[in-house]
């Protein structure tokens, strides 16, 4: 399975290759697009994300066996793909109006909505292979997580005494995490019941925006410095910290991982267009 994932990559990016000590890169855009996000990246390969065309509207893609497909929802101003199972079901958001969102299940082709009750916008952020959903609502009191099982429907959870939590990704054990403030924007590690939060070395913002099966997370720090760019990292399951920055960027997010260490992503370059990337571990090539 990872001889066809990296000849799928290797083809879409005959492009670029970039080398560093611990991760290749690989440059991943969406065809004419004007920015590629890639968020979310399953252990077949199969990519989602969004990107933003030509009149600067944003539309959702999922990248498989060499061919993308666009994921629009019906009559919505956006819509964004922002996590993929082992079973191809897809999570995103999408636009209902200019100041509201809702969140949204694709599988087998067909759409489910998913609208926190009594919310003014829902975000769909991260599913596993159960199916169980998680995310962010909000309401007049501040931005609330949430867990969603086709079962049991909707279960509220928030990091204690936050006022602002959003839930972006979940593995197979039900490990989480995401990004809590405040004070500052933390990030966070969510497991047996146990909340962790955590900030990468000196920085001054951190988000969590992806795990996986081993407990690995990656997501985006913002130094100290406000002029100074944000970059990736990949926090392993003991803690410690690897950067993930796209060589030469002028800003780097890593937004999802697989089981075998493959992280997705998107880097700004010098003329400030942001494209997708993949990073694959040397040492597991």
């Amino acid at each position: 399975m990872r001889t066809v994932f990296l000849s799928a990559i290797f083809c879409l990016a005959a492009s670029l290759a970039f080398g560093q000590s611990s991760y290749s890169y690989y440059i991943f855009d969406y065809p004419s697009a004007t920015g590629t996000y890639p968020h979310a990246i399953s252990n077949s390969g199969e990519i989602v994300g969004d990107y933003v065309d030509s009149r600067n509207v944003i539309h959702g893609f999922s990248y498989f066996e060499w061919t993308f497909s666009p994921i629009d929802v019906p009559h919505a101003t956006f819509t964004a793909a922002n996590s993929v199972n082992n079973q191809g079901i897809i999570v995103g958001s999408f636009g209902v109006s200019s100041s509201q969102s809702e969140g949204f299940i694709l599988r087998n082709g067909s759409f489910e909505v998913l609208e926190y009750p009594g919310s003014s916008s829902t975000g769909t952020e991260g599913v596993n292979d159960s199916s169980k959903v998680v995310g962010n609502y909000n309401t007049s009191s501040g931005l609330n997580g949430f867990v969603w099982k086709p079962t049991d429907g909707y279960k509220k959870l928030d990091y204690p005494n936050s006022t602002s939590t959003s839930i972006n990704a979940i593995n197979n054990q039900g490990q989480m995490t995401g990004q809590v403030s405040p004070p500052f924007i933390s990030a966070f590690e969510y497991s047996n019941g146990q909340w962790t939060d955590f900030y990468y070395p000196d920085a001054m913002t951190t988000t969590g925006d992806g795990i996986n099966n081993a407990g690995e997370i990656v997501g985006i720090w913002s130094p100290q410095n406000p002029t100074a760019p944000q970059e990736g990292f990949l926090r392993d399951s003991e803690g410690n910290f690897t950067e993930i920055n796209f060589p030469n960027s002028s800003g780097t997010a890593a937004s999802g991982i697989n089981d075998s260490g493959a992280i997705v992503g998107y880097y700004t370059d010098s003329s400030n267009k942001t494209h997708g990337f993949v990073a694959i571990p040397n040492a597991r090539k």
